[in-house]
């Protein structure tokens, strides 16, 4: 197969966005309406995934677990100190 027969073979694609014909906004939006209704997918058992996780991800959750635990602690020190006090900073 030479070079030339390799040419004639190939064809040029057209992608949809070089299409030169106009869309009316109602021809638009009834090709759009099929895509806002999200795919109905059925839930995963919630015990499979957590026994996925690995050691270091499990680290993690617990970090911050952690960490979220210690800021609503001292969060709520700080309001209570603020309401034994009379409101004054």
């Amino acid at each position: 197969m030479y070079a030339d027969d390799k040419a004639e073979a190939i064809e040029p694609v057209v992608h949809e966005s070089q299409n030169s014909r106009r869309m009316s906004a109602r021809e638009y939006a009834t090709t759009r309406l099929s895509t806002l209704k999200p795919p109905v997918n059925k839930a995963p058992n919630p015990i499979k995934l957590l026994m996925m996780l690995s050691g270091k991800q499990w680290l993690f959750f617990f970090c911050g677990f952690i960490a979220w635990v210690c800021g609503s602690h001292a969060c709520s020190h700080i309001s209570s100190t603020r309401m034994l006090s009379g409101g004054h900073a």
